[in-house]
């Protein structure tokens, strides 16, 4: 049975269109690919096929980023741990940076100037009769957020993170434009944990993309 399994796995990632069967034949075989708690392998070449081909959705697609850009434990049944033990450093390493900011003041000029200057979806308000651009997504509120209702404040503690905790590299101007992308994904995702965790894994994301660029 899982012979015939991974037969039909194989023929269905090499097709760009899918009938709705088979689409959610496929949903439910990477679910449980994704899924730590069930004993299906997880193999990291199909799955790259159906992504390749197209097949993604709002709630794969936070799923596919982690994954491939390395943030999933190699050992899938080891991601709960793993995910809990990042997400805690990330709560340590955004504290340090806090205290490193208060000693070297300033050290966030930049990355505030880059990101208050970054508009995205923008729109008009009128601010005692002065129109002013604001951005519909990073200016919007989230209350899920574990840190801050404001998009905007959660790009700018991820970057000043990483300045600190990757003092030889530090913030070069632009690196706000990569980690938006990642950030959006992840803030609009329909599974509330990619929500809630949206900063916490996007720094992990970002720090690993940025490894590998170099």
């Amino acid at each position: 049975m899982d012979e015939e399994n991974e037969i039909q796995d194989l023929r269905l990632c090499k097709k760009n269109i899918l009938t709705e069967e088979e689409a959610l034949l496929v949903f439910k075989r990477i679910c449980r690919q994704l899924d730590h708690k069930d004993n299906l392998f997880l193999d990291l070449n199909q799955l790259k096929l159906y992504c390749y081909n197209g097949y993604c959705n709002k709630y794969l697609r936070p799923k596919y980023w982690k994954l491939f850009l390395g943030y999933f434990p190699k050992n899938k049944f080891k991601y709960d741990h793993f995910i809990k033990s990042r997400r805690k450093h990330y709560k340590f390493y955004y504290e340090n940076a806090i205290r490193q900011k208060n000693i070297k003041l300033l050290c966030d000029r930049i990355i505030n100037n880059d990101i208050d200057r970054t508009i995205l979806f923008p729109f008009t308000v009128k601010e005692n009769n002065v129109e002013k651009i604001h951005c519909k997504f990073l200016d919007s509120d989230n209350s899920s957020l574990n840190f801050s209702s404001s998009h905007r404040d959660s790009i700018k503690r991820i970057l000043l993170t990483y300045k600190i905790t990757n003092s030889s590299i530090g913030y070069v101007q632009g690196m706000n434009m990569i980690l938006i992308p990642i950030y959006y994904v992840m803030i609009n995702s329909i599974d509330e944990e990619d929500r809630l965790y949206a900063e916490e894994d996007s720094f992990f994301c970002f720090y690993n993309l940025m490894a590998e660029i170099g």
